[in-house]
């Protein structure tokens, strides 16, 4: 018999195929089952990062048979496992090769080349030392390469956290006199702990979902509004105007700029406008240029080399054009910073902003890379190790860093494989602060003033803005404009916090809104199925039963809307029937499908066992279709089964429809009630075509 085929007729006889059927139908049950099992573990732990470890594993593979190949099967962890859990580095450590340490090192030198004329002109904008700019550069990132995830990211100095710590610094010491003549670098410093703080506290408690809370619009109207103060504050070192000695708001930069035009100076001014033109001219350039050599241009690196050189050779600050000046050589032992810790309750608020702003952008960069190259980074990764980045940087002499967009498109064209590339760029940043320091004098503030103005201008995201005026949505139109002059009228803080807040109300009102769906009965092909009225016109309903679809869980927050909405419908219902004289109840029976119902907590099944008490006086019953093991559960805690009975609990929507039909059609039927139960049901009639 070997040799022939279990389902042909050479030498099987009838018992011997459906043994051989049976025990194939039960050895594919068995495989069926545990895939099944493992594709429901993997579902869960896709949906609930709070299941997932911070380390960020890759999904194992299964072979034919439906067991793991790879990276799901239970073994017993190394020290090295464990030790790449914390520390991804070291998991990259393990699989290096000579290629990668070689992309690694080139994107570590050129990454290192943008971050030291960035951290200068981000320490300007927040009124601190540029040196502070440069360690920002150079400590942050050895921490990041150990304690990251996103093996592309650039961890850095960043405009739009900038600006907000620029306005905390000048407000605080507005508030206490006593720190007016303090050095700002220690303001700074207690600040970039306390977000480092923020962001670990975030991470424990695992809110790593943060940065999809905001609304696309909100989120582009404060970004843009960031932009707008980094403009305004530019205006006067691009073109020489004495800055004011009083604090002004963004509206009373630009009225004093307007006002001080002939005050301009002509070879500050044209500096500055040379570093716009040439940075936005190679941003152009690089859009329509794909090739590599295009891309791969530090952009930033020879505007700040060619009027280095340029302020050297011509002499500058001899011709009225400021200049950085001589930058002096420190480094700190780890210390916590000298101010009074009484003004920490006056930072607390644009701390969670700065950690806010600061965890979104570094998401979008992480996740827009991760999806490019398939790994997967984990939110409460990243802010833990923002956290950290900021906590010991604040201690050893940066100020708040974060992970941006655009010098990570950079780090990552210029070929970075893995974090280690983050070691490379804070050794050179910090051989570059060692041995070059002294040219930096030369750099004209105008220019420093021209990357920071494009860096300003970048946040405003034109096409994004243009896109929603486009589409036409008022929300959304209001809501950027919102969160643009609250932030900028008013400022950052409230600014942020209308965004959270409208983002929150526009969560709740769509969530407390129960999802439903009344169904009618479609022909497709020789079955019938059922189908939402709304979307099928012609699907066919019944006056007698009702079904109805809830699509969303049952909650605290949106329960009592749904038995509202029945409730309407029934009575509307009824009033349509009595018009048309057809009796009193035209509707004799709810079916609930709750298959799509995830969850009922305790709120939802009281207002359910609320509904169905309420109908039953109105000669209404309810049945539910598609019911689970958890709202079996739910159901009986809640005495919904005592109330209805067994029996009006289904598996299928078929047999919850079969059911009410038969209760409807059965001895004792009385139109304009409910009629006495049938228990007997005969599950094996189909439902009519014509429902």
């Amino acid at each position: 018999m070997a040799g022939t085929y279990p389902y042909s007729n050479n030498g099987w006889n009838d018992d011997d195929r459906n043994a051989f059927r049976q025990r194939d139908d039960d050895a594919t049950s068995s495989i069926q089952r545990r895939r099944t099992r493992l594709l429901y573990n993997a579902m869960r732990d896709a949906e609930d990062e709070d299941n997932r470890s911070l380390s960020s594993g890759r999904p194992g593979s299964y072979g034919n048979d439906g067991t793991p190949l790879t990276g799901s099967v239970k073994k017993e962890k190394t020290f090295l496992d464990k030790a790449a859990a914390i520390s991804p580095i070291i998991g990259a450590f393990r699989t290096y090769t000579l290629r990668d340490m070689l992309k690694d090192f080139l994107a570590g030198m050129t990454i290192s080349l943008v971050l030291i004329p960035q951290g200068i002109g981000f320490a300007i904008l927040a009124d601190i030392n540029v040196y502070h700019g440069i360690l920002s550069g150079i400590f942050p990132v050895f921490i990041y390469a150990f304690l990251g995830g996103g093996k592309h990211l650039s961890v850095g100095p960043e405009a739009a956290t900038t600006v907000v710590l620029a306005e905390t610094i000048r407000f605080v010491r507005e508030e206490h006199p006593e720190l007016k003549n303090a050095d700002t670098y220690q303001i700074a410093a207690l600040i970039t702990i306390l977000v480092g703080l923020i962001d670990v506290i975030f991470a424990v408690l695992r809110l790593g979902f943060l940065n999809n809370m905001l609304s696309g619009s909100l989120l582009i109207g404060f970004v843009g509004a960031l932009g707008t103060l980094i403009i305004a504050e530019q205006l006067a070192p691009l073109t020489g105007i004495i800055k004011p000695e009083a604090e002004l708001s963004t509206m009373e930069k630009f009225r004093h700029f307007f006002m001080h035009l002939r005050d301009i100076h002509p070879g500050t001014i044209i500096v500055g406008l040379v570093g716009i033109a040439f940075l936005l001219g190679m941003q152009v350039l690089k859009g329509k240029v794909k090739h590599p050599i295009v891309q791969n241009m530090p952009s930033v690196l020879i505007l700040v080399a060619v009027m280095i050189s340029a302020s050297a050779g011509v002499g500058f600050q001899g011709k009225g054009i400021s200049t950085l000046g001589e930058i002096t050589l420190k480094f700190q032992p780890p210390r916590l910073p000298d101010v009074p810790f009484s003004i920490i309750p006056t930072l607390i608020q644009p701390a969670i902003t700065m950690s806010v702003v600061g965890f979104i952008e570094t998401m979008v960069a992480a996740n827009a890379f991760a999806n490019k190259h398939d790994y997967q980074v984990s939110g409460n990764r990243e802010l833990a190790a923002l956290g950290a980045c900021n906590v010991f940087g604040g201690m050893l002499g940066s100020y708040t860093v974060i992970a941006s967009f655009a010098r990570s498109k950079i780090y990552e064209a210029a070929g970075a494989r893995t974090m280690i590339g983050g070691l490379f760029s804070g050794g050179f940043v910090l051989a570059i602060y060692v041995l070059l320091l002294p040219v930096l004098k030369f750099l004209p503030r105008a220019t420093v003033a021209s990357i920071l103005f494009v860096a300003g201008y970048n946040l405003i995201e034109w096409f994004e803005i243009m896109f929603i005026i486009r589409m036409a949505s008022v929300r959304d139109v209001a809501y950027l404009a919102i969160a643009f002059l609250a932030s900028v009228f008013v400022n950052t803080e409230v600014g942020l916090m209308a965004c959270i807040l409208l983002s929150l109300m526009t969560l709740l009102k769509k969530s407390s809104k129960p999802e439903m769906a009344v169904l009618g009965a479609v022909q497709e092909g020789k079955d019938v199925v059922y189908r939402s009225i709304e979307e099928y016109p012609n699907a066919q309903t019944k006056d007698e039963i009702m079904i109805i679809r809830v699509l969303s869980s049952l909650r605290f927050y949106n329960s009592s809307l749904l038995r509202d909405r029945l409730a309407r419908l029934e009575k509307q219902t009824r009033a349509l029937a009595e018009s048309y004289g057809k009796g009193p109840n035209p509707i004799q029976e709810f079916v609930l499908d709750i298959g799509l119902c995830r969850e009922i907590d305790s709120t939802g099944a009281l207002v359910l066992y609320e509904l169905i008490h309420s109908l039953h006086h109105r000669h209404v019953r309810v049945c539910f279709a598609n019911v689970k093991k958890q709202h079996r559960a739910a159901f009986k805690n809640a005495k919904i089964t005592q109330e209805i009975g067994e029996d009006r609990l289904y598996e299928t929507l078929d047999q919850a429809v079969i059911a009410s039909r038969n209760r409807l059609t059965g001895p004792g039927y009385r139109k304009g009630g409910a009629g006495p139960e049938i228990v007997k049901i005969d599950m094996a009639y189909p439902p009519p075509a014509a429902y």
